[in-house]
């Protein structure tokens, strides 16, 4: 018996750094993160993406021939959707970096120039057209399935441009540069609108149980899946995600279990 609890103490000894790690590291013009569902953490900069897994670096990626990174979706993290908003272009890596595909330029299937973009359900596309606001809804054949137009005129936001948008737990989340959140079914309809003011270009939305979190370095904004709940904002004073970021010394710091810190 002794030997036994003498074993288990040992291997937790050996194992809770693992669980609980620290990594810093440093990406010159880090402009965002995204930890995926199996906990890995995405970094990029304008042209670099970075992932790693604990304090372990998989790999640096570089796309100096596609352009500048906008942002990157980890919804489903075997396809991992980057997006280069000046090009109008989207492509999937793997959990590794590499290409599952070529470059997409939204002209070749049709489409303007793209304010956003998100990975969807069944390997599906949500996309935001910038020049006339329409949210559209491409299948995994990249074949419109539906389109929902005049935006800001729907949610009541005339000076709306889409930066940021999620699909979480059957629900589309659309949050626009003035501080406008509107919240969508799956199949296009309008569920909910919040406005919560201007939003500095270094916020970032992720994720969370049950809804999604808006970040940036003064404020964070929770917002559940409940329609009738408006949006919790507070002072930001901890990274849900466990992630802090000095983007004057272009570094950053990962801690991988942010609840043990």
């Amino acid at each position: 018996m002794r030997r036994l609890i003498a074993c288990v103490i040992f291997l937790l000894g050996f194992l809770w750094p693992c669980w609980n790690q620290t990594y810093q590291g440093r990406l010159p013009g880090i402009k965002g993160h995204q930890i995926d569902p199996g906990k890995q953490l995405w970094v990029w900069s304008d042209q670099v993406l970075r992932v790693h897994q604990t304090d372990t670096l998989f790999f640096d990626q570089s796309f100096l021939q596609a352009g500048n990174i906008y942002s990157i979706d980890v919804y489903n993290p075997l396809k991992v959707l980057v997006f280069f908003k000046d090009q109008s272009q989207i492509l999937w890596v793997d959990n590794r970096g590499a290409a599952l595909r070529s470059t997409l330029n939204f002209m070749d299937i049709g489409l303007e120039q793209a304010s956003a973009v998100a990975s969807g359900y069944d390997n599906g596309l949500w996309v935001v057209t910038g020049q006339d606001m329409t949210l559209i809804r491409l299948n995994q054949h990249l074949k419109e399935e539906f389109k929902v137009p005049n935006l800001h005129q729907l949610t009541k936001d005339p000076q709306a441009e889409i930066a940021w948008m999620l699909e979480q737990q059957n629900r589309l989340y659309l949050v626009s540069k003035t501080g406008c959140i509107s919240v969508w079914d799956i199949f296009g309809g309008l569920i909910s609108v919040f406005q919560i003011g201007q939003l500095p270009e270094t916020t970032e939305l992720h994720r969370c149980p049950g809804g999604i979190l808006l970040q940036n370095e003064q404020t964070e904004v929770r917002l559940l899946s409940n329609p009738q709940r408006p949006p919790e904002i507070k002072k930001r004073t901890a990274d849900q995600t466990g992630f802090s970021v000095d983007r004057q010394k272009d570094s950053y710091r990962w801690h991988s279990n942010p609840d043990k810190k």
